[in-house]
């Protein structure tokens, strides 16, 4: 791990964890025997630990240390899965360092089954359009630094790939499938989990990708003056999201900040990622190496991105094992309070009351007002009222109401359309929705009602903000018994709809 790329630690702000997490204080009579944590969590970096802390739903008290175990471990569970997360020494870093930390927990813990690597890494996009921010997935790990050095200089690798355990791939599958259909919830998690850590937010720093032989100006202490003219050409993406990419991870003892080495070990061993430290544990336990890229492993390495990255990292980590089947005995003892009902496929029950609230032509209103033609209404955004209408340290003066007045045909409703579209564009994953509803005057009933209205907003909510979606896992809602016989028309689905429409505003 290169040093000058490390993050500085005199301004760190204090983590601030998740409103949810539950403090489970040390007590001997409640306390988890060493042998009931099944989940290994590595980091190489504080920030790494940090991220990882605020993904837990409990954590748990400490247990007295084992002789001759160096290891700090913070103690915890997402899920049915008790978790450890260990972190590398302080500047400790590599594979060497890596396997030894796993050695010792693998010691004092010796129920663990599996293994996960999460924390920052450097892209290698060659093959793929990878971008900072983005999670990296290691399927297979390559240290590239092992071999020999043959006639001519030239080095014959001698490492053989390893490949994360059967079960962790097979979840991988499972996962990946999920994400074709529901997309990912890593953005969901990283607002719900990281909402109180600005610090972990994404960054407004640029993702400049230089050509690999534009080298940086070492005597420059950032890119400001570095030659934009060298910039690839990337098309720009049409959402913030973080997206997962699947492949090979190259680790090795040395940090990479060469691009055109960089791209000649992509090209050479089909990598898309490099790292330091998960060639050392998977000799000790086939781990899951899961990076979020903070760089592009070239000279023009930053920090601004490693916080972040570090989050994003860790939140597809607690997606996975919230997809990884908890192993037997092993898994957490239930909750007293937990209810059988609840073991119901969630899944299928929130597809199921999703669908519900759709309804016929429910965006027909809003498809067939016609477009404005250009710069036809721009003039609206710098209306007086308007601007007012955003100010919200005006709110108690409009109420958040903006009314716009005029004859039939003026053009009311292209004017509103104009306006939506303007703010859906700026709409911040995870952070900030826009929604809509346009009556329809000549339409069906639910297309010019409060009720379609209402099941119009909330699904609207419940698709733009996933996590919201935690709300219809609510047995209350809907008794199980009473799900095949529900329809729109019933007394119980109109009190599904109160009572969803109660909850998510509570959450919100």
């Amino acid at each position: 791990m290169d040093p000058a790329s490390l993050p500085d630690r005199d301004d760190e702000d204090h983590l601030q964890l998740p409103k949810r997490q539950k403090i489970c204080h040390s007590n001997k009579e409640n306390d988890l025997p060493y042998d009931r944590y099944t989940i290994a969590w590595i980091c190489a970096l504080y920030i790494e630990t940090a991220a990882a802390l605020a993904m837990l739903d409990e954590k748990h008290g400490e247990l007295p240390r084992y002789p001759h175990d160096n290891n700090t471990y913070t103690l915890g569970s997402i899920g049915n899965h008790n978790i450890v997360i260990a972190c590398l020494p302080q500047d400790q870093y590599g594979n060497i360092n890596a396997a030894s930390v796993l050695t010792n927990l693998k010691r004092t813990f010796p129920s663990i089954r599996h293994g996960l690597m999460v924390g920052i890494g450097g892209a290698a996009p060659v093959k793929e359009d990878i971008r900072l921010g983005d999670v990296v997935v290691g399927t297979r790990v390559m240290q590239y630094d092992l071999g020999k050095i043959v006639s001519g200089g030239g080095i014959q690798r001698t490492a053989v790939p390893r490949f994360p355990e059967q079960s962790l791939c097979t979840a991988i599958a499972n996962l990946r499938a999920s994400h074709e259909i529901y997309s990912t919830r890593v953005s969901a998690i990283l607002w719900e989990r990281m909402e109180r850590n600005p610090e972990y937010h994404r960054p407004s720093a640029p993702d400049h990708l230089f050509q690999a032989s534009y080298e940086h100006d070492r005597s420059m202490p950032n890119c400001q003056s570095c030659d934009q003219s060298q910039l690839e050409r990337r098309e720009a993406r049409r959402s913030c999201e973080p997206k997962i990419h699947y492949g090979a991870i190259a680790s090795s003892n040395q940090v990479m900040k060469d691009a055109v080495t960089r791209d000649r070990l992509a090209n050479e061993l089909d990598i898309i990622c490099f790292e330091m430290e998960a060639a050392g544990l998977m000799d000790i336990l086939p781990c899951l190496p899961i990076r979020g890229i903070c760089d592009y492993s070239d000279s023009h390495k930053a920090k601004d991105w490693q916080k972040y990255a570090a989050a994003v990292a860790a939140a597809y980590a607690r997606e996975f094992l919230e997809a990884l089947p908890a192993t037997g005995d092993a898994s957490r003892n239930p909750l007293p309070n937990a209810r059988p009902h609840l073991q119901i496929d969630l899944g299928t029950r929130r597809q199921r009351l999703l669908e519900s609230l759709e309804f016929d032509q429910i965006d027909s209103r809003k498809t067939t007002i016609k477009t404005a033609y250009s710069k036809t209404c721009s003039w609206f955004l710098k209306h007086h009222d308007y601007l007012e209408w955003l100010d919200s340290g005006k709110q108690s003066q409009h109420h958040g109401l903006l009314w716009i007045r005029g004859k039939p045909g003026a053009g009311k409703s292209i004017i509103m359309k104009f306006i939506y579209t303007k703010m859906k564009r700026t709409d911040a994953p995870a952070r900030a929705l826009t929604i809509s509803f346009f009556f329809n005057a000549r339409g069906g009933s639910l297309e010019k009602s409060v009720s379609g209205m209402y099941r119009s907003l909330l699904l609207q909510l419940l698709e733009g903000f996933p996590d919201l979606q935690l709300v219809l896992d609510d047995p209350d809602l809907i008794p199980r018994n009473q799900m095949s016989a529900m329809n729109s028309k019933s007394r119980t689905w109109s009190s599904f709809l109160k009572k969803s429409q109660n909850n998510v505003w509570k959450t919100m």
